[in-house]
């Protein structure tokens, strides 16, 4: 019990036990409350002077930036930190930042212009030319505008962000379009590479064509369109592209006609003109040099016109004549259809080579008839030619007009057939294109009523004729000229007369007839059926 006493004791301490003079619980409390009542006040205070402190500290960058954005606005500067690329703009007013924008950028600008096919094809100008430059108004007004924008509170902030980091600014470009198109179109003709035509002419007896070169022109609407994409770059780089189109030329390939103009220089071009008194062919073969200078080029607009002189043509075709000597000549317009038809198929038939009357002297005593036999033309022939000649005895002129040996060849000749006839020999050949294919025993007229010598043809056909001087029939009779005009001699087989009897078969290789040559039976059916009309026919005196 006494421990425990002592214990509570311990524990619960009597007043009278405490250091310092005691207090009651009353007391206190009542020291408590009004601690409390102090404390309050003196908190409250402080914290009324923290935030004062924290105001006044606050309000110092306001009232600073309050000054610096009236101090802007008042002297109308472009704030600290304003660039436009290198170049500063800070504390310029808008006229100084416009001029040194001005100065910098438009002063004295070049624009180079560059073929954009060709690099080498440079030009060199002002851009100003093109209405091309910098706005350095528009540009100072958009640096201007950072720090005096309507609202207070974002221009403070564009001032308090241009002290700190500053602003990059693009400048901005102006390009006035209708003059710049203006001008290009202006410099389309100082761009331009015309076009060169395709060429042909002959050289020697060859063709020689060069290609045609296309040109270039500016195109305009695309030239403008890389312009206005982006004029800054064009100013920035000082370059502008010209783009180019082709101008292709109006002739090309120039191969074609080349290929048509080496065909006519080397055209198998032969023509062939037959002699049919001298049973002779002449050729014509021109160089492939003289069809060279025949040839005309011509242009017509796209396209190259090939032909030939005909004037040119003619006058060789003269020449060749010319040569055949005085006495023979051709049909000059014949013998150019012929040339042409020759080149275009490569063939066409023989000329008939025509020969020219000639003038003979009379001598004393001849008569017509004489002279015919000289001759070997007809009188009645002759008489055409002479119309002052009234009949067939003596020729009392100085001189006449004897017809061309190929007067009595009145059809159109058979070149390839020709039937000799000799008058000495009382033989008879017949030819086909340089080939005898009969050889027969003839007779020809008496003495009394001859066998005219001369170049004739076979005219007519019938196949047993008549002769009503003779009373007899002259079976498969050619006939080949008129002895006197309405009396036609012919080659025929042995006639017979109207009583039945068959004349001169024992005396065929001698004279025997009263002008017409005479055959077997069998060589006269042969030679009718093989000779037509128009087939030459030589009688050799």
């Amino acid at each position: 019990m006494q421990s425990r006493k002592v214990l509570q004791t311990q524990m619960n301490p009597s007043p009278t036990d405490q250091t310092g003079p005691t207090r009651s619980s009353a007391e206190n409390m009542h020291a408590q409350s009004t601690q409390r009542k102090k404390f309050w006040p003196a908190l409250f205070s402080a914290m009324i002077r923290v935030t004062g402190v924290i105001l006044v500290l606050c309000a110092i960058p306001i009232f600073l930036a309050l000054g610096v954005y009236g101090y802007y606005q008042i002297s109308g500067l472009i704030v600290e930190g304003i660039w436009v690329r290198s170049i500063s703009l800070s504390g310029l007013t808008l006229p100084e930042a416009a001029a040194r924008l001005e100065e910098n950028y438009n002063a004295d600008p070049t624009l180079t212009l560059v073929d954009s096919d060709d690099p080498t094809r440079i030009w060199q100008m002002h851009p100003a030319v093109f209405g091309l430059g910098i706005d350095s108004w528009a540009t100072a007004e958009s640096a201007h505008a950072i720090g005096h924008r309507p609202s207070i509170t974002s221009s403070v902030m564009g001032i308090l962000i241009g002290f700190k980091d500053g602003f990059s600014l693009e400048p901005i470009p102006r390009l006035n379009v209708d003059l710049a198109r203006s001008e290009l179109s202006q410099w389309a003709t100082i761009v331009e590479v015309p076009s060169i035509d395709g060429s042909l002419h002959i050289e020697g007896t060859e063709a020689v064509g060069s290609p045609g070169i296309a040109g270039k022109e500016l195109d305009i609407d695309k030239t403008m369109i890389a312009l206005a994409a982006d004029p800054l770059a064009v100013l920035e780089y000082g370059f502008l592209p010209l783009v180019m189109k082709p101008i292709p030329p109006a002739i090309g390939d120039v191969s074609p006609w080349v290929a048509e103009a080496e065909s006519l220089i080397h055209s198998n071009l032969k023509l062939s003109a037959y002699d049919p008194v001298l049973d002779q062919s002449l050729e014509w073969d021109p160089s492939p040099k003289k069809f060279a200078s025949w040839i005309i080029i011509e242009r017509n607009d796209d396209a190259f016109q090939i032909s030939l002189d005909r004037e040119r043509i003619k006058d060789d075709l003269q020449d060749w004549i010319a040569s055949f000597g005085s006495e023979r000549d051709l049909d000059l317009e014949i013998a150019l259809a012929a040339a042409l038809d020759s080149m275009e198929m490569g063939q066409s038939d023989p000329l008939i080579v025509h020969y020219l009357p000639t003038i003979r002297q009379v001598k004393p005593g001849e008569t017509l008839t004489s002279i015919a036999a000289q001759v070997g033309i007809p009188y009645w022939k002759i008489m055409e030619f002479n119309p002052q000649i009234t009949g067939r005895g003596l020729v009392t002129l100085s001189s006449i007009t004897i017809p061309p040996p190929d007067a009595m060849l009145p059809l159109p000749v058979v070149p390839n057939k020709r039937i000799v006839i000799s008058i000495p020999d009382q033989h008879l050949w017949a030819y086909q294109d340089g080939e005898c294919i009969y050889d027969f025993v003839i007779s020809t007229g008496i003495d009394r009523s001859p066998t005219m010598a001369g170049i004739f043809q076979v005219q007519s056909h019938e196949i047993n004729a008549y002769a009503s001087n003779w009373d007899l029939y002259m079976p498969n009779f050619m006939g080949i000229y008129e002895a006197v005009p309405g009396f036609m001699n012919g080659i025929h087989g042995l006639p017979l007369l109207s009583n039945g009897r068959r004349l001169w078969a024992n005396v065929l290789g001698e004279p025997a007839s009263f002008g017409c040559i005479i055959l077997d039976l069998e060589p006269a059916e042969q030679l009718y059926s093989w000779a037509e009309d128009g087939v030459v026919v030589e009688i050799q005196p």
